[in-house]
């Protein structure tokens, strides 16, 4: 196969998931809302089928505790999921950069913001000795 046919093929396979998502999303108004509320304030960072994904597993799941290690958008599609389920779950999200953890205050909406228990911590790695 040549390498323009494989990138068509590729791009043809994107655009279909891509139209797939766009038609899922349409399913979820109030995260569809949401996306697109993060998109005008210029804060991404999760893709749309992310976002499907998180979204209804908190939704079917409705977990009693959330743990994101790794705060950003995506915390709010969590908490938007917990509100839209009636979900009372304790979630905990942890970012280690507090400049990122102020903008993550800034740009997760603010009514979602309550749902959230947004944690700065420091982190260090250190290797483990295999005995």
């Amino acid at each position: 196969m040549s390498i323009s046919v494989r990138a068509k093929s590729i791009d043809l396979v994107l655009s279909a998931l891509g139209t797939f998502y766009s038609v899922k999303l349409l399913r979820y108004r109030d995260l569809s809302k949401l996306l697109e509320e993060m998109r005008q304030a210029q804060s991404t960072g999760v893709s749309d089928a992310d976002a499907i994904a998180l979204y209804e597993a908190v939704v079917q799941r409705r977990p009693r505790f959330i743990l994101e290690l790794g705060a950003g958008q995506s915390s709010a599609v969590i908490a938007l999921g917990m509100h839209d389920a009636d979900c009372h779950s304790r979630f905990v999200a942890i970012e280690e950069n507090p400049k990122w953890v102020a903008h993550h205050k800034e740009t997760i909406p603010q009514r979602l913001l309550p749902s959230i228990e947004l944690i700065q911590r420091n982190t260090a790695a250190r290797q483990v000795d295999d005995a």
